[in-house]
């Protein structure tokens, strides 16, 4: 696992390097640094709501009412959990396996 880490971030410094060069001879350098200072500075979540984020799941158009409702409580489960372990939501679950859970809901008939 250290071994995989180490290769992940090896080439990352000398791949600044290299953009910073490029940034610099097309002369867009002080605007990146400006952009990425920018970008530091912002929480994640400050860029779009819950709702926001939720609405943007590819394929929602396609589900009913009652399986909505499913997805929405599904993805902020998803949220909560994913601040509680301090990671990505992709890696508590994807958008793809929340639609799909989403879209095998059906509403039960009453007899």
């Amino acid at each position: 696992m250290l071994a995989y880490a180490r290769l992940d971030t090896h080439y990352l410094v000398q791949l600044r390097d290299r953009l910073k060069a490029e940034l610099i001879a097309n002369d867009r350098y002080s605007l990146a640094e400006e952009d990425f200072n920018h970008t530091c500075g912002l929480d994640a979540q400050c860029c779009a709501s819950e709702q926001e984020m939720f609405w943007r799941i590819q394929g929602i158009q396609t589900l009913e009412p009652h399986q909505l409702a499913v997805l929405f409580e599904l993805f902020k489960f998803r949220e909560e959990r994913a601040r509680e372990l301090d990671r990505p939501t992709f890696k508590v679950l994807s958008n793809q396996a929340l639609l799909e859970i989403a879209q095998t809901c059906r509403t039960l008939s009453r007899n």
